[in-house]
């Protein structure tokens, strides 16, 4: 297959030399998507266009699987159902001969006579991200294939913010609103001895996108201690806005905030907030799209901590399923597995009216690591109801998903201890995630993705939890448990084909 530079065509073939080894790991997850192999962080560039999805990702061709420095690319991949990836020839390269080393995060847009743009954050060489980067332009075919950097760039430098210092400034998202395209970029601003990490917007000046002013710096975080705001997003839904972005340092979250967008002093001005995903060091850096249908789907890299920190398995990381984003009635965030993944659904078990007792009644002949689960529970007044899955055949060995009326938690199968020994969350610590329900006594929804090595939970439609865990191929067990009294009124599993 011909490549579009020698520098993609380098990469492909070392990517290549890695797959074999990647795919015959048990544990890499068969339907959330992964790049062929090697190490991959922040999706990028998402954009539903001529009847494709495109996942466009951060991508270290180099670092076979360990995520240790080197160029960073641009991964691509396409699909028409959001289940079903073809991979395609990066996307996106490091310039060495114009001085680029990184391609860093950037999103992708439809610009004047349709002309695909893609924007994104470049790293010089030696430039840190507390330095002054770039952002630069690339131009597409009509499919979204072929690249090739804009005669113009930088389009936008550090000289464009006046007499303001920006640091940590990236990953530029582009969107448009009243006939005028705006961008927004994280960094923190420095004004004389206070800093705050912070969204910057710009707006475009022409219409080929080439130049651009700086407005204001849209929304700032009030925690002084946070170094940035990172990959920020901003959607609208009627007359509210949605706002998010990730942070750190540790623990790295995603925040979101619903609100409204202020087109005349270009401030957002927050009524609520909460976190895309709730896990600690679960999902980061996540970028949302709108599809034809105007639904808002988003996908987040899932954090590869913990997984294999000696980097022996030639892959690390893979995304979050696709999610649908909106607002309820009540202005509320919603997110909802997207319906396409229904087609992946093999053979069905269902159950109603369950009352296992807090002793716990396993499932027999039904099992697996590659399952969704729906659970609905009644009202729960003492004790825990919930699930145990990728149960070892003694019980010793479990994912316990729980609650007690207040609280979901995560808890178990990290056996080697390797959560604690790179600072995510290890099997002792049984962490609880506090949810606010409007009735305590009506039944709760748990909706669970089991996908090898990742778990990924849905709760009431509105709260996520991901997570990485380390399970025996061999623990396939399911439990299901609740105090006396109290019942699980419907349990739906389906066994998961892969994506393919």
């Amino acid at each position: 297959m011909r490549y579009p530079n020698q520098a993609i065509a380098k990469a492909m073939e070392v990517v290549a030399t890695d797959v074999p080894e990647a795919e015959a790991d048990p544990a890499r997850p068969v339907y959330h998507f992964c790049p062929p192999a090697g190490f991959h962080n922040d999706p990028n560039g998402l954009i539903h266009h001529a009847g494709y999805f495109h996942m466009l990702y951060q991508h270290h061709p180099y670092s076979h699987g360990q995520g240790k420095g080197g160029p960073i690319f641009w991964g691509h991949a396409r699909s028409r159902d959001l289940t079903s990836w073809e991979h395609l020839p990066f996307a996106l390269w490091p310039s060495t001969e114009q001085g680029e080393e990184k391609c860093a995060s950037g999103s992708t847009v439809i610009g004047p006579d349709g002309q695909p743009m893609i924007f994104y954050t470049s790293f010089g060489h030696g430039i840190q991200p507390s330095d002054a980067p770039e952002q630069w332009v690339a131009l597409g075919d009509r499919d979204l294939l072929v690249w090739r950097k804009h005669r113009a760039n930088p389009i936008l430098t550090s000289d464009v913010h006046g007499g303001l210092h920006i640091s940590e400034w990236r990953d530029p998202f582009v969107f448009r609103h009243e006939h005028s395209c705006f961008m927004v970029i994280g960094g923190k601003a420095h004004r004389n001895s206070r800093a705050r990490a912070g969204v910057m917007l710009y707006r475009a000046l022409n219409q080929e996108l080439t130049e651009w002013q700086f407005l204001n710096v849209l929304y700032e975080w009030p925690d002084a201690g946070t170094r940035s705001l990172e990959c920020p997003n901003l959607f609208r839904f009627g007359d509210t806005w949605l706002l998010f972005f990730s942070y750190h340092p540790p623990p790295t979250r995603t925040a979101y905030l619903i609100g409204t967008f202020d087109t005349e002093t270009y401030t957002f001005n927050p009524e609520r907030q909460g976190s895309l995903d709730l896990s600690p060091m679960g999902v980061y850096a996540p970028q949302a799209m709108r599809d034809e249908k105007g639904r808002v789907i988003l996908f987040g890299w899932v954090r590869p901590a913990g997984w294999y920190p000696d980097g022996g398995k030639n892959w690390c990381g893979c995304m979050t399923l696709p999610r649908t984003l909106s607002l309820d009635t009540n202005g509320q965030l919603r997110q909802e597995p997207v319906q396409e993944l229904e087609g992946l659904r093999g053979r069905h078990y269902s159950w109603s009216d369950l009352s296992p007792g807090p002793a716990g009644q396993v499932l027999e002949g039904v099992g697996g690591d590659v399952l969704e689960i729906i659970a609905e529970f009644g009202p729960v007044v003492r004790g825990v109801c919930g699930l145990k899955v990728r149960r070892s055949a003694d019980g010793k060995n479990a994912v316990t998903v729980g609650y007690d009326g207040k609280r979901i938690y995560f808890t178990g199968a990290d056996p080697k201890g390797l959560f604690a020994s790179t600072g995510g969350v290890s099997a002792g610590s049984d962490y609880h995630i506090a949810i606010q329900r409007v009735d305590i006594a009506s039944q709760l929804r748990l909706h669970l993705f089991i996908d090898k090595c990742v778990l990924e939970l849905y709760v009431d439609r509105r709260f996520c939890m991901t997570r990485a865990v380390y399970c025996s191929p061999e623990d396939f067990g399911i439990e299901v448990f609740a105090p006396d009294g109290a019942q699980i009124r419907s349990l739906d599993i389906w066994e998961m084909k892969s994506a393919g």
